[in-house]
């Protein structure tokens, strides 16, 4: 590995731990440049992994805005951005093999990001598929997750009992 790569590894975790701690635009700058950098290299997979840690930073500014009006223009964000991992996960599964946690991922951020969006089947899709495929493979990492936005799905289609369960298991 070259001083590059663990260079954009640098700008992506920090991406990351800015996202958690709330800290928006330093995010997005720090996720910003480790894309570039991994385009740079033109490997699929650490470009993938950007875009999911993009997908979960357009989520935390969806959660934050929850009560605003802007919660649908940030869902869709969020959409693009889970889009384009499941797109990067597709083109190393053509040219290499298929790795199943960067489907998991993108598909659990893509289905929680349309469940934002007022978009139920295509919500519920995307999550049962990303469960699946969690299960299949035992990635523990990524089921709680899917799991409680299945419930959250199941509570904004009025199954409350389901979302019950879901939350629970």
């Amino acid at each position: 590995i070259k001083f590059g790569d663990w260079e954009g590894v640098g700008h992506l975790e920090l991406g990351r731990l800015l996202a958690y701690r709330g800290e928006y635009n330093e995010s997005e700058i720090e996720l910003g440049a480790a894309l570039k950098m991994f385009e740079n290299l033109k490997h699929p997979v650490p470009q993938g992994l950007t875009w999911v840690y993009r997908a979960l930073l357009a989520r935390f500014r969806l959660r934050s805005a929850s009560h605003s009006s802007q919660t649908l223009n940030l869902a869709n964000p969020t959409i693009d951005c889970a889009r384009q991992a499941l797109k990067l996960a597709d083109e190393w599964a053509r040219t290499r093999y298929p790795m199943e946690r960067e489907y998991v991922r993108a598909r659990w951020l893509l289905g929680a990001a349309q469940c934002a969006a007022s978009q139920p089947d295509e919500a519920e899709c995307e999550l049962n598929e990303a469960l699946t495929r969690c299960r299949g493979v035992n990635l523990v990492e990524c089921e709680a997750d899917i799991l409680i936005d299945l419930a959250r799905l199941r509570a904004a289609t009025g199954v409350a009992d389901e979302a019950q369960r879901l939350a629970e298991e």
